[in-house]
C-alpha cells in the first residue's frame, strides 16, 4: 500500500498536491500598540522550494481558498482580507 497511489516517479515533485500549499506567518506591531496577524501565501514547485507567491499569482487564490476553508472545517473563527500581497487575518 502506498502512501500516495498517484506517486509518478518521473515527475520532479511527488508528494500529493495539497502539500504545494503552504504560508509564512508574519506578526507585526503597529504604532499605536494593535498587533496584526498576517500570512503570505506559498507555493511549492516542482524543485521543492517555496515561493512566496503575489496577489496576480494564479495559485495565490488557490493557497487562499484552502486557508478559507480549513479554517472554517476546523470552526476557527477567521476572517481572511487580502492586502496587497499578503492575506490579513483577524477573529471575528
Amino acid at each position: 500500500m502506498s502512501l500516495n497511489p498517484s506517486w509518478n516517479l518521473d515527475q520532479l515533485y511527488t508528494l500529493p498536491p495539497v502539500t504545494r500549499l503552504s504560508g509564512i506567518v508574519k506578526f507585526t506591531r503597529e504604532p499605536d500598540g494593535c498587533c496584526q496577524t498576517r500570512f503570505l501565501p506559498v507555493w511549492i514547485g516542482d524543485d521543492s522550494a517555496p515561493r512566496i507567491l503575489g496577489a496576480s499569482d494564479m495559485h495565490f487564490a488557490e493557497v487562499e481558498e484552502f486557508l478559507t476553508v480549513s479554517s472554517r472545517e476546523a470552526g476557527l473563527n477567521l476572517a481572511i482580507t487580502r492586502d496587497g500581497d499578503e492575506l490579513l487575518l483577524s477573529g471575528v
